[in-house]
């Protein structure tokens, strides 16, 4: 496991933070979907910035029931087009952190395709 970034829950539910990967070591904020297409579709959108200083869409983001159906968690597929791969995390409790609304994103390298 590996801490790629920090994201702040704000009080509208959105994230705000940043992620450090090697093609991508800025800012992030992470919204709300309003109104979903489907049951399927992102409960969040994951924006960048871009060098002239606008956003771009960078992921998503699905509330998930964790597997012993106590609670939920967030998943992350984040993908953009310096990446050769989308890159899947999930949010959690940052190390060394008391603050619930402060999340790690945190990935898992897959066990297949090395």
């Amino acid at each position: 496991m590996a801490q790629i970034g920090l994201l702040n829950r704000n009080d509208d539910d959105s994230f705000d933070g940043t992620l450090e990967m090697k093609s991508y070591n800025d800012k992030v904020r992470m919204i709300p979907v309003a109104r979903k297409a489907n049951d399927r579709a992102p409960d969040y959108r994951l924006y960048g910035r871009a060098d002239n200083g606008k956003r771009f869409d960078m992921g998503a983001a699905w509330v998930r029931t964790k597997t012993d159906g106590q609670g939920t968690y967030i998943s992350l597929k984040i993908d953009f087009p310096e990446l050769p791969a989308p890159v899947y995390a999930t949010l959690g409790q940052a190390a060394d952190q008391d603050d619930a609304d402060v999340l790690a994103i945190i990935w898992n390298r897959p066990e297949t395709g090395r």
